[in-house]
């Protein structure tokens, strides 16, 4: 039984690793963008109906509070239809908007990638990933302060 624990808690490490270098990855292609330290919420277009209208809603009502933040839509289906969802985010004049239109966000090989992401960035690597579902004990609002 002990043995088992051991290959799952190193599977999982291992899994972590390859999660946050598909993530820096990212990073580091969007770096003029993205500021060494900080915060990412990433939101696909498909995915958990309800996880991703709940963060579109909390973009929408809430982006003028996290200035610093950088926000990334990605996996986009339609850029015109995102932006009618979320009426009173400046796609056009904001500085901390990245509509990932080549998917560099978007892991098909990450069994998560239907679920929004926050992600705390530090010197440009990923300290923290947390993914916004039914599972999530967490608010967006508490992800992105923590």
């Amino acid at each position: 039984m002990k043995k088992l624990f051991i290959i799952l808690l190193l599977l999982f490490s291992a899994c972590t690793s390859i999660t946050n270098k598909f993530f820096e990855t990212a990073i580091i292609q969007y770096k003029d963008v993205i500021d060494a330290d900080g915060i990412l919420l990433i939101i696909p277009s498909v995915g958990c109906t309800g996880c991703i209208t709940g963060a579109e809603y909390f973009i929408n009502e809430n982006f003028n509070k996290y200035p610093n933040a950088i926000y990334v839509f990605t996996n986009i289906s339609s850029v015109k239809l995102m932006k009618l969802k979320m009426p009173l985010v400046p796609f056009d004049t904001s500085n901390n908007i990245i509509i990932d239109t080549m998917n560099k966000f978007y892991d098909t090989n990450n069994p998560n990638k239907i679920y929004p992401t926050v992600i705390h960035i530090k010197n440009h690597k990923v300290v923290s990933i947390d993914y916004i579902s039914p599972e999530q004990k967490l608010s967006v609002e508490e992800l992105m302060k923590t």
